[in-house]
């Protein structure tokens, strides 16, 4: 009997829930991301510091995303990317966290700073993922 060449090929059990697992993943990347901007306009305008402030570090942590072209090369040349996205988002919580507990207590421009530092590794969370779909979901054009 001839094989049929228009049959779908059969699915990989590992990417059975594939583009379930990477919606997921995505969305709390951009969540996280995103959120970071408004959770830290809100952290600065509710503590009574002026808007422009607020402004200035929600601009902080979002600016340096024009490097993203230029530090996804890591992500490119990496052995396996996985572990790059991993780091990466350690040091986005981290940093982040650092600079939201840090706020009242140090001067603005430390905080700006580590609000850029996060800003930094914000590519890594929403682009890193999505150069990672086909090994999510497989590489074939059905799946």
């Amino acid at each position: 009997m001839p094989e049929n060449d228009n049959a779908p090929p059969a699915e990989d059990p590992r990417h059975r829930w594939g583009l379930s697992r990477y919606v997921a993943a995505a969305t709390l990347a951009r969540a996280a991301d995103r959120g970071a901007v408004v959770g830290i306009v809100l952290v600065v305008t509710t503590s009574g510091a002026p808007g422009w402030l607020a402004g200035l570090l929600g601009a902080s942590i979002t600016a340096l995303h024009l490097l993203g072209p230029f530090i996804a090369r890591r992500l490119d040349t990496a052995h396996d990317g996985r572990h790059v996205i991993a780091a990466a988002c350690l040091i986005h919580g981290a940093t982040l966290a650092a600079a939201v507990l840090l706020y009242p207590a140090v001067w603005s421009m430390l905080t700006a700073a580590l609000l850029r530092v996060s800003g930094l590794f914000g590519p890594f969370l929403t682009g890193g993922i999505s150069s990672r779909l086909p090994g999510i979901v497989g590489t074939d054009l059905h799946s």
